[in-house]
């Protein structure tokens, strides 16, 4: 059986407010849609993927995501990561809830090998597979077969909550190290951490991440 993939979305000019003292507010949103870009390429591009919707309250970023090739699910009001995911569990369709992929909008390095691990985690279900940021704080990618099969919480101790859930209830839970999944963008030392990682690969750097890192490397570098 096949995964669905899950992205909630924040509004843009409201996301990524820590990086305020780094990035302006058109810089801020250009941020957004570059990151939110990232990561529904490299789900509607994962085998094993059968579709991908994108929890939003914004009418934006409704547009952006299904030009793209995502679904889209519109909530009335933002409700955080968690209420949108849970939202989701709600509202798509049976079929999709065996196997539900979590992913948060902002991993800049995400790929479809990255993806991959918990996809193929997704056969052994019942099952619960956490890629945490690189903390292990927070959680940036959560697999969950069946889709409701743990309570969700997102943002600060999200990481341990999850694992200590899956061990309370008995579930198999797998935690999937992965340096690509791990980077999220909340912080001036995340950024700084995503150009260091740019460099150490020696990937290209594509003009809209260009024209981000030029004006944070003048404000944050000591």
């Amino acid at each position: 059986m096949s995964v669905w993939a899950v992205i909630p979305l924040k509004s843009p000019q409201s996301a990524k407010s820590r990086l305020s003292g780094v990035l302006d507010t058109q810089q801020r949103v250009q941020l957004f849609y570059a990151l939110a870009r990232r990561v529904i390429e490299a789900a509607l591009h994962t085998p094993g993927i059968e579709g991908v919707t994108v929890v939003t309250a914004n009418d934006a970023v409704v547009e952006f995501s299904i030009n793209l090739g995502a679904q889209c699910l519109r909530l009335e009001r933002d409700r955080g990561t968690a209420g949108a995911c849970l939202d989701a569990l709600e509202k798509l369709p049976e079929r999709c809830l065996d196997r539900v992929l979590f992913i948060a909008g902002d991993i800049p390095l995400i790929s479809s090998n990255a993806l991959a691990p918990l996809v193929a985690l997704s056969d052994r279900s019942p099952i619960v597979a956490i890629a945490g940021d690189r903390r292990q704080i927070g959680t940036n990618v959560l697999l969950c077969a069946p889709g409701g099969i743990i309570p969700l919480c997102f943002g600060d101790d999200s990481f341990a909550q999850h694992v200590s859930a899956g061990a309370r209830l008995g579930i198999a839970t797998h935690i999937v190290e992965s340096a690509a999944l791990s980077l999220d963008i909340d912080e001036p030392e995340d950024l700084r951490e995503w150009q260091r990682r740019l460099d150490e690969g020696g990937q290209p750097m594509d003009a809209e991440l260009r024209d981000l890192l030029t004006p944070r490397e003048e404000a944050v570098t000591p």
